[in-house]
């Protein structure tokens, strides 16, 4: 039986197992039926001889096709979902990555700006206690030139701010913070000194003997002293190297009446002092 090789022959299996071979004669039988239908275009061709075996390996694969395609549609509907959720967690992730990338990139940009902020606050601080430290240097040495001409009293208050001044070999060697504390104390000690009427009192060496005295500092630039004896008195002056005594007995009661009259031990009275003429101070009353 010849059978034109342009007819297609579709035959589906009922089950895996192999086809009987009553079913293929069959389907030859069904062919050769059907063959003179066909369209005339497959008569110009040679006819061929369709071998069984060829035909039931043809069926064979067709049908492992489309059941591997069946298999595979299948799984592909069972995973479906779960692709597709996996999708949208994606999704999901990128775009908080987009808003998180987004919040990073703003925390950088207000990092980057307080960063310059601070650089130039750091920039303008620098000049500053470079501003700072040459006013401090040049108080300093006012200071220094200063310190002979401080009273006793004054230099024993604040003695330790005088040592550090005078004793730092480098600016360095004492904190600028500590440096200006020393200024103050020392300005703020001599500012409350040259305000009133101070008496002090010291043991003081007179011709190779020793006398306990009382002095009356009037501000920076005057003072006047006498013995509890009221034998001993003077003056005293500042000059750069330092306080300068001169004896002047004549006027140790005047000065014990004032020194008495300061401490409130007799009433108010009108006492006349020496002055130098390096004062521009008038003569004093009480």
């Amino acid at each position: 039986m010849e059978i034109p090789t342009s007819s297609v022959v579709e035959f589906r299996r009922a089950s895996k197992t192999p086809c009987q071979p009553w079913v293929l004669v069959r389907c030859c039988a069904i062919i050769a039926l059907t063959g003179p239908a066909l369209p005339a275009l497959a008569q110009d061709e040679p006819a061929t001889t369709v071998n069984p075996a060829d035909l039931e390996n043809r069926a064979q694969r067709i049908f492992e096709a489309k059941e591997a395609i069946a298999k595979e549609s299948a799984s592909w509907a069972e995973q479906k979902p779960l692709f597709e959720n996996l999708i949208a967690l994606r999704e999901k992730e990128i775009d908080e990555m987009g808003k998180f990338t987004a919040t990073a990139q703003a925390r950088i940009e207000d990092v980057v700006t307080k960063r310059a902020a601070l650089q130039s606050e750091e920039t303008e601080r620098k000049l500053w206690r470079a501003a700072f430290e040459k006013e401090v240097l040049r108080l300093e040495s006012s200071l220094r030139e200063v310190i002979p001409l401080l009273p006793p009293p004054v230099k024993s208050k604040v003695g330790s701010s005088i040592a550090r001044l005078e004793g730092a070999k480098s600016p360095d060697e004492v904190q600028l913070q500590e440096r200006f504390r020393d200024i103050l104390a020392i300005l703020s000690a001599a500012r409350d000194f040259d305000s009133r009427l101070t008496i002090d009192s010291e043991v003081r060496e007179f011709e190779g003997k020793r006398y306990q005295i009382d002095v009356l500092y009037l501000g920076l630039d005057h003072a006047w002293y006498v013995d509890e004896s009221g034998k001993m008195a003077g003056v005293g002056l500042p000059t750069p190297t330092g306080w300068v005594w001169r004896e002047d007995r004549p006027i140790a009661s005047r000065v014990r009446t004032a020194i008495e009259i300061n401490r409130r031990e007799i009433p108010p009275a009108l006492v006349s002092l020496p002055f130098s003429g390096k004062s521009g101070r008038a003569p004093s009353g009480e």
